[in-house]
């Protein structure tokens, strides 16, 4: 059912601000708009693109002439959109995340990533004519790289008012996830879709600073990968200890032990990144086989 808060139709523009915000607001509540009050949304985010002095009407603000003259509706419009999206959005989530552990973390971040990402997506979309006529122009013509669009904007916001900080208690985000992948590898059934979304999560956060519409691994090598790795390879060398001997009954167990994990990293094909299922085949197989031979770290992270 449509929510009927989004009125009157504002004049001023800082009126239709604070239209736009409690359209955003309701928008990543996710909250249903009726079509005829999204496109009235849509009119009045133009409308605050395009405006000018001369069509102010009812301004009951304190500006000047010479400093209506100055403003430049479209810069303005980003700028409150980066404060929108700033710290106090995401404090009262990240206090709630940081009071929980484990898989209710990774329940808890799914729910409040697939909330903010779809409503990001809407806000996107409503700020389409923001995109084409500044952010577009200004990264094409003006070479700016501080430019994103609304929704690369929304996910930057997430990585560094929500995810990072999160991360700065004891890394929880990473043990968690870590932790459920162990108990798949450990042959436990899992909730894959959970892992699937959180990791994938990370990818989305991860922008290539050079091209905006290119996705960097970063981010997900920095809270996941690079920490899943280490302990994955720790773990194959502290099996591969066991049949250093070289005598066949340890080579049939070393080799029965890589097939063992490469069944397991098979699987995990559902959430794990190709990337990383063949760093760890080739990890398990030097370590493990390796060791076996006499080689003892070959082949090892660098």
């Amino acid at each position: 059912m449509a929510i009927d808060v989004l009125t009157p139709v504002p004049k001023t523009q800082e009126e239709r601000w604070d239209y736009l915000k409690a359209g955003a607001d309701l928008i990543m509540l996710g909250e249903e708009l009726s079509f005829t009050q999204y496109q009235e949304l849509f009119v009045e985010a133009h409308n605050y693109c395009t405006w000018t002095p001369s069509s102010e009407e009812g301004d009951d603000t304190d500006r000047t002439a010479e400093q209506k003259e100055s403003i430049n509706p479209q810069e303005d419009l980003y700028s409150k959109l980066q404060d929108y999206f700033g710290p106090y959005y995401f404090e009262a989530s990240r206090k709630q995340a940081e009071a929980l552990h484990n898989e209710d973390l990774l329940k808890y971040y799914s729910s409040r990533w697939t909330s903010y990402s779809n409503g990001a997506g809407s806000l996107n979309r409503l700020f389409n004519y923001l995109y084409r006529s500044y952010i577009k122009v200004q990264a094409r013509d003006g070479g700016r790289k501080d430019l994103y669009p609304v929704f690369q904007l929304a996910l930057r916001s997430w990585r560094e008012h929500f995810l990072s900080p999160l991360q700065q208690h004891g890394r929880k985000l990473t043990r968690a996830l870590i932790q459920l992948a162990e108990r798949h590898r450990e042959g436990e059934t899992i909730d894959i879709g959970l892992m699937d979304s959180v990791l994938s999560s990370l990818v989305s956060v991860g922008i290539d600073t050079e091209n905006m519409f290119f996705l960097s691994l970063d981010a997900y090598k920095e809270h996941f990968e690079t920490e899943f790795l280490r302990e994955s390879e720790e773990r194959y060398r502290k099996a591969s200890e066991t049949w250093r001997s070289g005598s066949d009954e340890h080579v049939q167990a070393a080799k029965a032990r890589v097939q063992e994990e490469n069944d397991y990293i098979s699987a995990a094909g559902e959430y794990l990144r190709p990337e990383t299922q063949e760093e760890l085949r080739r990890r398990c197989e030097v370590t493990i086989l390796g060791d076996l031979a006499g080689e003892p770290g070959k082949g090892t992270t660098q």
